[in-house]
């Protein structure tokens, strides 16, 4: 993974009847084509953003910025079987006989 930010983005944040939103002009040429994922289930292209608020308007009056996810899954990663199957788990008894007024009530 590359650490460098990839900007492609900035905007404003715009209070609405709703409530706050963020309105973000991208530009599609400033993404990599290695960022873009195309989904085996449909077909369509993808691109994951990052949207960042800015702590003060820039020049532009522009508040915040878009940057590419660059994130990518470890390729060697593999879920933990550090947990045993069900079958195999011991059942924990607990004791419920002490009356310590130190204890918690549930």
């Amino acid at each position: 993974m590359d650490d460098k930010k990839i900007y492609c983005g900035n905007g404003r944040q715009i209070k609405g009847e709703y409530g706050v939103f963020r309105s973000v002009s991208i530009c599609l040429d400033d993404i990599p084509e290695e960022h873009i994922t195309k989904s085996e289930k449909n077909g369509k292209s993808y691109v994951e953003l990052n949207i960042f608020d800015m702590n003060e308007k820039n020049q532009w009056g522009n508040d915040v910025y878009a940057t590419v996810g660059t994130w990518k899954k470890d390729p060697n990663y593999k879920k933990s079987t550090d947990i045993p199957p069900e079958s195999e788990r011991k059942e924990e008894s607990i004791d419920e006989s002490t009356d310590d007024e130190n204890s918690l009530p549930f």
